[in-house]
């Protein structure tokens, strides 16, 4: 460190010269070049906030915070839409089944009527011959009619709703 001694002189508002006067001038204490590496790092290790700004740290931004935000309450929707549509169909298809069973239980309901009629036509045909026969072929054949109509009455009665 080297101090000059120089001699200046300052002008006034009105641009005359002031009195010379001897200074003393301290020149900057610079370099024109770059400082070696390890010069570097020991000044930037000697810091005092060399703890705090050693590691690089990464913060989100309040866009990617939101960016993400955004795509994951996407994806939520997409899940419940998808959850929605599963439900639906699975709703549907419940809905199928059921409609079938109840379809294959009308028919086989339909199917027993049919064979009770059926049969109580049959029986009440035969006891109706058989009690018609006193009064000739006609008797035989009305009391067959009157038997099988009264054998399904009888039935329609027992089942009906």
């Amino acid at each position: 460190m080297r101090i000059r001694q120089l001699i200046v002189s300052f002008l006034d508002e009105k641009g005359v010269p002031g009195i010379a006067q001897q200074v003393n001038v301290l020149p900057p204490q610079s370099l024109m070049n770059s400082i070696p590496d390890t010069t570097r790092d020991q000044i930037v290790k000697g810091s005092i906030l060399y703890s705090k700004y050693a590691t690089a740290v990464d913060n989100d931004s309040a866009y990617e915070f939101l960016q993400r935000k955004g795509l994951e309450d996407q994806a939520k929707a997409d899940q419940k839409d998808k959850e929605d549509a599963a439900a639906k169909e699975k709703e549907k298809a419940e809905k199928a089944e059921q409609k079938a069973a109840e379809r294959e239980q009308k028919e086989k309901e339909r199917a027993m009527k049919q064979v009770g009629s059926t049969l109580m036509g049959t029986v009440g045909r035969q006891v109706g011959k058989e009690l018609g026969k006193n009064f000739g072929t006609f008797g035989k054949q009305l009391g067959g009619n009157v038997g099988a109509s009264i054998g399904r009455g009888i039935l329609k009665n027992l089942f009906s709703k």
